[in-house]
């Protein structure tokens, strides 16, 4: 029968702030002695909800003289700090740190099984007789080829964990690089909008001044028609001076001159160029992605993938810290029964 654990990880309302809960409850002992699998520390003896966990229970704790009883009034009135619960609750301020607390919850209760059962099953023994030479050979290499296993499923865990940094920071960086292209676009949208902006004015005023929207007097057409006025009455009049009428002839080629340049101004510049100008600002607005191809999409891809990669990193983490404590278990155990023995891959200091 299997030791069963009900887990409920999620966020609650603390004192008006939300923190991550994480919450534990062993349903079946399976081979254990009992469900009291979590060893509580009890922080004040009058608030039986400020009790916190300070680890999962190890074998000495559930069993022999070392061990500790499972009804907290009795561990008090005894002097005690600590006593064995068959649930805990705690609560964390960080994602990361209590994603790594629910993981290292999982690997202690794991080990404690594990080593209940191996104690249970391979150590434990009243009044053992034992016949030597004995036909049981090889447990200390049995031991140590266990340390190197485990050597070796922790260097993987430590490359694995390697490329989830690197992916995490790869995505990070395509995160604020998507950031930063989207926030020009939206500069550059608004600049290409303050251009066409700017070439509708001009044209405004320039058409304004040529006269060439239908029915509006411009300072251009003004002019010409006081000249023609000019001619129409000195025509009529007659001045009989013959300068007079060189100039009189002058001012009409001069009036007929400027006509033709302003009908050359507004068919040249203003039909054509500017109103080109303006409708190809207007199109560059409407086109932003041709010059700047980084949408709301990539962004929302983006921030997927950094979520991804931090999940992917946390486990990682937690898996090179489970790792680690299987490959110091097995050195502890190689090194109890061998003391002289130094293996080939020297045991790692502790992750960071």
């Amino acid at each position: 029968m299997a030791t069963k654990v009900t887990i409920d990880a999620d966020i609650a309302d603390v004192n008006g702030t939300p923190q991550y809960r994480l919450y534990g409850r062993c349903t079946a002992r399976g081979s254990l002695p009992d469900e009291y699998l979590f060893l509580t520390e009890i922080v004040n003896p009058d608030a039986p909800d400020d009790d916190e966990l300070y680890r999962v229970a190890q074998v000495p704790d559930m069993l022999g003289d070392t061990a500790y009883g499972t009804d907290r009034d009795a561990a008090i009135r005894n002097g005690l700090s600590f006593w064995r619960s068959s649930q805990f609750a705690n609560y964390y301020d960080d994602a990361e740190v209590a994603a790594n607390a629910k993981q290292v919850l999982k690997d202690e209760v794991n080990a404690l099984v594990s080593d209940y059962e191996t104690y249970s099953n391979q150590f434990a023994a009243s009044s053992e007789e034992v016949e030597f030479p004995s036909a049981e050979t090889g447990a200390v290499d049995a031991l140590k080829d266990a340390y190197d296993t485990a050597y070796t499923d922790y260097a993987a865990a430590q490359a694995t964990q390697t490329a989830a940094d690197s992916a995490l920071e790869d995505a990070q960086d395509t995160l604020s690089e998507t950031e930063t292209w989207l926030d020009r676009k939206t500069e550059l949208q608004s600049d290409m909008a303050d251009r066409t902006d700017e070439m509708t004015s001009a044209k405004t005023l320039y058409g304004t001044f040529l006269g060439t929207p239908p029915g509006v007097a411009s300072d251009a057409a003004w002019f010409i028609k006081q000249v023609e006025d000019f001619i129409t009455a000195y025509d009529a009049n007659g001045s009989g001076d013959a300068a007079l009428d060189t100039l009189r002839t002058d001012l009409e080629n001069d009036k007929n001159a400027f006509s033709a340049q302003r009908q050359t101004a507004k068919t040249v510049d203003v039909d054509s160029t500017i109103t080109q100008g303006e409708t190809n600002h207007s199109n560059m607005e409407s086109n932003v992605n041709t010059y700047n191809p980084y949408t709301t999409a990539d962004l929302t891809t983006a921030q997927n993938d950094v979520t991804t990669a931090q999940t992917a990193k946390v486990t990682a983490d937690a898996d090179v810290t489970a790792k680690y404590a299987a490959l110091e278990a097995a050195y502890d155990a190689a090194k109890a029964v061998c003391p002289d023995w130094v293996p080939d891959n020297p045991l790692p200091p502790e992750p960071a």
